[in-house]
């Protein structure tokens, strides 16, 4: 049957959900590690399929490696990239 929390949100493999229990009042520091620039570069060549864009995989590269981690800031840069 599965894990009712994947069940009910439906979650992809790569999906990730934090429940925090507190004190109330109490502040929580939630901190995330980077994400790799090989997850970055093959989450804009799906973007660049689907939305039928060309780019070579050098531009794809560069930036995934530009973006340090931060997947919005990749797909930010792909979309002034084609602004040009």
């Amino acid at each position: 049957m599965g894990n009712p929390v994947q069940k009910l949100f439906r979650l992809r493999q790569d999906s990730a959900i934090i429940v925090i229990n507190k004190p109330p009042g109490m502040p929580v520091q939630v901190a995330f590690n980077p994400i790799t620039v090989n997850a970055i570069g093959n989450m804009l060549s799906r973007i660049c399929c689907e939305e039928k864009l060309k780019i070579t995989s050098e531009q794809i590269d560069s930036i995934a490696k530009a973006s340090e981690g931060d997947t919005r800031n990749a797909i930010t840069s792909l979309q002034y990239f084609y602004l040009k």
